[in-house]
């Protein structure tokens, strides 16, 4: 693939996800914070809008320069699959509540990436154990965010809410 239609298809993608991203940034309401500064979204706009700048900075010197150099592709099956989570992840934050997300998340990324990293995959009972590892690696980090966000932050995150 030639150079300059890989950072012209990353470039669309993040200005895209950025600007979708920015407008849902706009949900995250509290009753809480007064101050204007540390309103949920803010930081998360700040960081948006500099992803969107950036990424406008790439579309205009792919379309200016056109490198016809032949680079490796960007997007291989991990990347696209870390993509869906990560959004899936965003979207049912709400929904699932934090622990719940962050649980699957964890554990379906690390399961993903782990596996795909072995040479000889594990079958049977050894996979029962990887599986068990992973969960309780994925509970332990959520745990830990858990505390960390709701009792040193002081940030109420979502709880479960499917009704």
């Amino acid at each position: 693939m030639a150079k300059w239609k890989r950072d012209l298809i990353l470039s669309v993608t993040l200005i895209v996800a950025s600007v979708v991203l920015f407008i849902y940034a706009g949900t995250f309401k509290t009753n809480v914070i007064n101050i204007p500064a540390a309103m949920p979204d803010v930081y998360m706009r700040i960081w948006l809008g500099l992803l969107g700048v950036l990424s406008v900075m790439l579309l205009i010197r792919t379309l200016r320069n056109k490198p016809e150099e032949v680079v490796a592709p960007m997007w291989g099956k991990l990347q696209i699959f870390t993509v869906v989570c990560l959004f899936l992840y965003v979207f049912l934050l709400k929904t699932l509540g934090f622990r719940l997300c962050t649980t699957l998340f964890l554990m379906a990324t690390t399961t993903v990436y782990c596996l795909a990293d072995m040479d000889e995959r594990p079958k049977g009972k050894k996979l029962v154990i990887c599986l068990a590892k992973y969960l309780a690696l994925s509970l332990i980090v959520m745990a830990a965010s858990d505390v960390l966000f709701r009792n040193v932050l002081k940030c109420n995150l979502p709880v479960l809410s499917l009704f």
